[in-house]
């Protein structure tokens, strides 16, 4: 009796330990879809931007990021005051999960002509700080992001992929996004109407999730073993 109250209390601790530690790491699929306003260039050729003009001119990106490859633990939680020169006193009215750029693993960031690459993209400050790589609205090993923001450029542009604004009481995402190209002079804003959708890859448990599940194996053969030696 005493080693079966034993193996349920080494069951129960366990269990409790790897859902106390369940964050998973898991590929995931961005894809940030709309339509942007091609504003005229300064280039007296009227170019364009990227070789596309027009007044919704569709745009289709997307990143592929492992959650296990991430090297930010920038965390922002809604309420959060900002204190120091910049926006001091203002509350983040949305949260912001930061993760770092050497999370992509594939990447499709092409408009027009141009593509930019994950190495295109550039460290974001959203106040004194409070800087990362990447933000998003949620905690990508556990649901799928309805905001970004991400901001990439290299000799002949710059693309960003939603943003963040500020009305002087509170710091919150800004749905919309916008590319320039720098050749022409040529802007290309978003309508709002940007969408983010996202497919999950593989889901595995983090690594201390596995360790804590093989120390309760570890302890189940130990009990077990110990009750064949009572026998």
């Amino acid at each position: 009796m005493r080693y079966r109250k034993l193996l349920a209390a080494a069951i129960f601790v366990t269990i409790g330990l790897v859902a106390a530690n369940s964050a998973l790491a898991r590929d995931i699929t961005l894809n940030f879809s709309g339509t942007y306003n091609i504003i005229a260039p300064f280039s007296p050729f009227g170019e364009g931007v990227f070789g596309e003009t027009g007044s919704a001119v569709p745009f289709d990106y997307s990143i592929t990021y492992d959650t296990s490859l991430n090297t930010s633990t920038n965390v922002i939680p809604a309420g959060t005051v900002v204190t120091g020169a910049a926006f001091n006193g203002e509350t983040f009215s949305d949260s912001f999960y930061g993760y770092s750029a050497s999370g992509i693993i594939s990447s499709s960031l092409t408009f027009g002509d141009h593509t930019f690459s994950a190495a295109d993209i550039l460290p974001r400050p959203l106040a004194a700080g409070f800087t990362s790589d990447i933000w998003f609205n949620t905690n990508l090993a556990i649901a799928a992001p309805t905001e970004a923001l991400i901001f990439a450029q290299n000799a002949s542009g710059s693309l960003a992929i939603g943003g963040s604004d500020s009305n002087g009481q509170n710091i919150f995402f800004d749905p919309r996004s916008e590319v320039m190209d720098f050749s022409t002079n040529g802007m290309a804003l978003s309508n709002g109407d940007m969408q983010i959708s996202a497919s999950a890859g593989s889901t595995v448990p983090e690594p201390t999730s596995l360790a804590l599940l093989g120390i309760g194996v570890v302890g189940l053969k130990v009990i077990h073993g110990s009750r064949r030696k009572a026998a």
